[in-house]
């Protein structure tokens, strides 16, 4: 019964890697302002990395960045207006790839057979020609302060647009290989920013409100893809797929719908139950609608309470809880009828609306069991919305007077509790 490495039967699994990668950087920037209310920087950056080919080595990208403080150029002196600032701003970021990508390299596949090391190739093939992959982002921005910066508003709006991108793409295994490193295409993302901040209340008593609220919204297209591909594997999980398609929205959903006739109605087999489509479909995107949170700080006497509430509204979600927890009886969707709403489904059994292969409505009545271990099969049960309203963070902090830490030899201290 003692416990040790050494009573194990076999031999143990012992890993070990190391990598080394070389990048040298070189930046410069330029930055100007006059009569401090007009601002120009301009940056440049050269790197050579070592993970890529050495005709790519050294890439190159530059940024340009301007603002308009105008409350300052135009003397607002304003009580209700205290801060206004137009921005502008061009960039490209470069970015490479791990180590070791671009050549065959062997790798130990665990225990020694007869006392002989074991190692194989990866199943990814080494790529050719492969580029570094350049972001170029595009972003306008307003920053507004009123009554003497007791409440702000940050507007930003942007358009990155990423080519090149480095991404496996699955090949023919005939190759001996299952995935080949490319730069796969371009991706666009465009979108919007909103940070409103605001001392609601500022109370000479000591009692303090901080409010501060942010939204974002972002809308993301494939603008193209690597030759002739078509789509390009992402994630999967249970027959759903995780794409990118040129001219879609990153991140579809795609998967088997429940097979439907000309009119919409469900085809049933001559068991009496529902049947998947043969082509995989469209049946959602990950991408939210948009985001938001809120941030709430109350401060009274070396007590402060921070409270966080965060929020996504739209964007889908494929849920194996649903899928397994249907077919095992294990949800409470199962204890009706998802047609009716009867719940009595164990004892009466249920009759799926729709038609039969040769028309006529469907009549036969199937054990509840034996419906809910075949209706979730179709890709489209699992898919759902992924929306929430989250308590994000809740924490509580009472920092120690200062008349006390001073006699205590120390120069602050406070305790905290927070919750996640």
């Amino acid at each position: 019964d003692f416990v040790t490495i050494g009573n194990v039967a076999g031999y143990p699994t012992i890993s070990q890697y190391d990598s080394k990668k070389i990048t040298n950087s070189l930046l410069g920037s330029f930055n100007l302002s006059f009569r401090n209310y007009l601002f120009l920087g301009v940056t440049g950056r050269n790197d050579w990395s070592s993970t890529l080919p050495a005709d790519s080595w050294s890439y190159f990208y530059p940024s340009v960045s301007g603002g308009f403080l105008f409350t300052e150029a135009f003397k607002m002196d304003s009580k209700k207006l205290s801060y206004g600032k137009v921005r502008l701003s061009w960039a490209q970021v470069g970015n490479d790839t791990g180590p070791y990508q671009i050549a065959p390299t062997y790798s130990s596949i665990g225990a020694p057979w007869n006392g002989v090391s074991l190692f194989n190739l990866p199943g990814q093939l080494p790529p050719t020609g492969l580029k570094p992959e350049i972001a170029t982002s595009l972003e306008g921005g307003l920053d507004l302060r009123f009554l003497n910066n007791r409440i702000r508003l940050d507007l930003s709006l942007y358009d990155i647009k990423t080519r090149n991108q480095i991404m496996p793409v699955d090949i023919s295994t005939a190759a001996g290989y299952s995935s080949i490193l490319i730069n796969a295409g371009e991706i666009e993302n465009k979108g919007m920013e909103i940070v409103l901040s605001a001392g609601v209340v500022q109370s000479p008593k000591g009692f303090n409100w901080d409010v501060t609220v942010n939204w974002a919204k972002n809308k993301n297209s494939v603008n193209e893809l690597y030759g002739d591909l078509e789509s390009l594997w992402i994630s999967d999980m249970w027959s759903s797929y995780i794409e990118a398609r040129p001219g879609e929205p990153y991140g579809v959903i795609r998967g088997k719908k429940w097979l439907r006739d000309e009119s919409g109605n469900l085809v049933i087999t001559a068991a009496g139950l529902t049947q998947q489509s043969p082509e995989n479909s469209t049946l959602g995107n990950i991408t939210p609608d948009f985001i938001w949170g809120v941030q709430n700080s109350f401060s009274y006497k070396g007590f402060s309470l921070g409270i966080l509430i965060d929020g996504r509204q739209g964007g889908d979600i494929v849920s194996g809880t649903k899928f397994w927890g249907s077919r095992m009886g294990n949800t409470v969707l199962t204890t009706t009828d998802p047609f009716t709403g009867a719940g009595n489904v164990r004892e009466t059994g249920i009759v799926v609306p729709g038609v039969l292969a040769d028309g006529a409505p469907n009549t036969n009545r199937v054990t509840a069991q034996l419906f809910w271990n075949n209706y979730p099969r179709a890709t489209e049960f699992m898919v759902m919305d992924g929306s929430f309203i989250k308590l994000r963070e809740l924490s509580l902090t009472y920092e120690i007077p200062a008349k006390v830490t001073n006699k205590l030899g120390l120069y602050q201290a406070r305790f905290s509790v927070s919750s996640r």
